[in-house]
């Protein structure tokens, strides 16, 4: 297995029975085929915002599993069946990827007590998560320090594909910024009316400003 400290992955469709960081971690270990001398560190964790019924973490490996090797950028788990007390059986799939395309939670925040949603997009080119992290090591800054400045925020990125703005021109632009708004709106309820912190560098910064003239329209 080759290192992989500082690539990191995203977990998608952990049930809601999971608590903690050391349950998802052990929930990794039992369901991915990674051998018993493998590391896995769970950085995040935290409610799927367009899926409440499920949460998401961020995770890495301290050596790369080869069921998570071969090139690809996402992989599909099936999890253990549950069942409820009138004998419903629910069968739930553990999605891994690299991509980050869609928004991710960076922190655990209790809803009802949070007062702005921060949303960062990367530029053209970048990647959701590794555009704001440390070349070279594992610090986020978003997912590491920023919830300790913000405790009241709920902190997302939000991955888009940036290629398409390079085989065509501001029509994609146009539809980026709907499509971002589009999500945007899948994310809040209806009566919701905290301000939205939107944080964009680059390319994000005009997907952004898209949003804006939509909306102002």
């Amino acid at each position: 297995m080759q290192s992989a400290h500082h690539l990191n992955f995203r977990a998608r469709g952990i049930p809601l029975t999971y608590l903690t960081k050391p349950d998802v971690r052990e929930l990794i270990m039992s369901v991915l085929p990674i051998g018993p001398g493998a590391s896995v560190a769970v950085h995040s964790l935290a409610m799927n915002p367009v899926d409440c019924n499920s949460k998401v973490a961020t995770l890495s490996f301290h050596s790369l599993p080869v069921c998570l090797s071969g090139g690809e950028d996402q992989w599909k788990f099936a999890l253990p069946s549950e069942g409820d007390e009138d004998g419903v059986t629910t069968k739930h799939t553990l999605t891994l990827d690299t991509h980050f395309i869609g928004f991710t939670p960076l922190q655990d925040s209790d809803e009802d007590k949070c007062d702005v949603d921060v949303i960062t997009l990367s530029g053209l080119g970048g990647h959701a998560f590794g555009s704001f992290k440390e070349r070279g090591g594992t610090f986020m800054w978003l997912r590491d320090a920023l919830p300790f400045n913000f405790p009241n925020a709920r902190i997302l990125i939000y991955g888009y594909d940036t290629q398409t703005v390079l085989s065509s021109s501001f029509q994609n632009l146009t539809d980026l910024g709907k499509r971002l708004r589009t999500g945007v709106k899948g994310i809040r309820k209806p009566s919701e009316f905290r301000p939205i912190l939107f944080i964009g560098h680059s390319l994000g910064g005009l997907v952004i400003k898209e949003v804006c003239i939509d909306t102002a329209h």
